[in-house]
């Protein structure tokens, strides 16, 4: 196991990543003013790998959810700076472990957080090559380069913030052409070593 012919090169665990389930979001749905107390909604969705596709009904009564007969409990804090009240956030309380989160997962089961359904993030599960391209592409986007301005730089940014962002693309597109290298030369010397 782990040899660049195996099923789990590259892969850290075979668990189930926060991409493969169903969720739902407490923020979205405060953004969206469906927390009100009366308040009932479908929400549908798509088929994904390990859950199945449908719907469901979500009725909010004061402060718990009914969402297809399971009960979810809402716990509003208070927000601020410095002790200086700035609105209230609202969180789901997970109905397995009663910890306090935003996002509730489910494989068309019961909802649950993420710690309860032992799931992982999908940046856990890439090998370093695929690391080092998805930071290479954030940096690429943050020096935001305009092609049609002399040397990319886009026009109201100051120069040492472009040549800050620019060398942070350039170290990271360096680093990933030396993880693809690095994975080319251990499986060259792989073949080398299984034709003897």
């Amino acid at each position: 196991m782990g040899s660049p012919f195996s099923g789990h090169w590259g892969r850290r665990s075979g668990r189930l990543t926060v991409d493969d389930c169903h969720s739902i979001d407490v923020r979205q749905w405060h953004r969206q003013g469906r927390l009100e107390p009366g308040t009932s909604f479908t929400l549908r969705w798509a088929v994904l790998e390990a859950s199945p596709a449908g719907a469901m009904s979500v009725f909010v009564k004061g402060d718990r959810l009914a969402i297809d007969g399971m009960a979810i409990q809402l716990i509003w804090t208070g927000r601020g700076f410095k002790g200086k009240p700035q609105g209230r956030r609202v969180w789901f309380l997970c109905p397995r472990c009663s910890r306090r989160c935003c996002l509730l997962y489910s494989q068309g089961g019961p909802f649950a957080c993420r710690i309860c359904m032992r799931l992982s993030y999908p940046s856990e599960n890439e090998s370093t090559a695929a690391r080092a391209a998805r930071r290479a592409w954030r940096a690429i986007q943050q020096a935001a380069f305009d092609v049609n301005r002399k040397h990319g730089k886009p026009k109201w940014m100051r120069w040492p913030t472009f040549w800050r962002l620019a060398a942070k693309a350039e170290a990271a597109i360096i680093a990933v052409n030396a993880a693809v290298a690095s994975n080319f030369l251990i499986i060259n010397i792989s073949l080398i070593f299984l034709t003897g």
